[in-house]
């Protein structure tokens, strides 16, 4: 069990009202500390939406806030990586949101019960706040489940098991020799690959990948919800990263207790969930087409 309060983190770039509604969200949660991370300008004419963003942030007065203000652009993967850094120094467990994951107002509650529940468990690296509004049967009888992939909207974890996070671009070769490893992929989703292989090339800037195939190596999961602690209201064109759709929008409850949890009683990926959580995830059928393209022009091992 853990002794401490995980420490929450929130990392910022240039959307002061989307910082705003992360932080009423964070409010709610009752938190008495925050750690904020505020990445750097690529370029001078960012400087006015970051400071604004940074403006948002010594204004709150409902915790204690630590600023961290970078002059340097991080971009999303090294910020990613400082933060947990940053946190894990001082910290056991951490809990960390982005500016555009609005969260539950029993989010951290939510994040808090799962790294108990799960500190002793190795298998267990993971905490994901957001679920995708994917069918879940009635008689499910519990409030988590598993899969083989991460998830960073709303993302918990412990010193430990982040000191196992791996990156370098030798993981494709491995992947490609290794058939025990590419099965373990493929469980873990079908669009990794393709991402992986973008990701070495310097076409999109991700962490989140790198921490999958850290999960995928490791045999180890991620608990996510049954009902979304988050709301992701970064696809509206405002982000870096990110296209405009409402694919991934889900309802959170904004002032009810987190109350009691059920968990099950043993770490077990249920297949059919896995599934539907990565095929959502990934795109859907559309996804998993084109995907499936992306990993031939790439020669990927499929």
């Amino acid at each position: 069990m853990n002794a401490e309060c995980p420490a929450v983190g929130l990392i910022v770039f240039n959307r002061p009202e989307h910082t705003r509604e992360v932080l009423r969200g964070l409010e709610r949660n009752g938190i008495d500390h925050l750690y904020v991370f505020a990445d750097g300008p690529p370029t001078d004419d960012d400087r006015d939406a970051i400071e604004s963003t940074r403006d948002v942030v010594r204004e709150v007065e409902f915790c204690d806030v630590d600023l961290v203000a970078r002059e340097e652009n991080y971009g999303v993967r090294r910020s990613w990586i400082a933060a947990y850094e940053y946190l894990f120094e001082r910290h056991e467990s951490a809990i960390l949101l982005e500016d555009d994951c609005v969260p539950a107002s029993d989010f951290v509650q939510y994040m808090a019960a799962c790294l108990d529940e799960y500190a002793d468990d190795e298998r267990v690296m993971n905490i994901h706040g957001y679920c995708p509004p994917i069918s879940i049967p009635d008689s499910y009888p519990y409030d988590v489940f598993f899969t083989w992939r991460s998830g960073s909207w709303g993302q918990a974890t412990w010193r430990d098991a982040w000191a196992k996070f791996e990156m370098g671009p030798t993981i494709l070769e491995r992947i490609g020799s290794d058939s025990e490893l590419r099965r373990r992929v493929k469980r873990a989703g079908w669009d990794l690959l393709p991402m992986l292989r973008k990701e070495v090339a310097g076409e999109i800037d991700s962490v989140g990948v790198w921490w999958s195939l850290t999960l995928v190596r490791q045999d180890g999961v991620s608990v996510n919800p049954v009902r979304s602690r988050v709301r992701n209201i970064g696809h509206d064109g405002s982000g870096s990263h990110s296209t405009k759709t409402d694919r991934f929008l889900t309802e959170i409850n904004e002032d009810a207790p987190l109350g009691s949890m059920t968990f099950p009683p043993a770490v077990d990926v249920e297949a059919r969930l896995n599934r539907r959580y990565n095929d959502y995830i990934g795109g859907g059928i559309r996804g998993r087409i084109g995907r499936a393209l992306e990993s031939l022009t790439y020669r990927l091992p499929f």
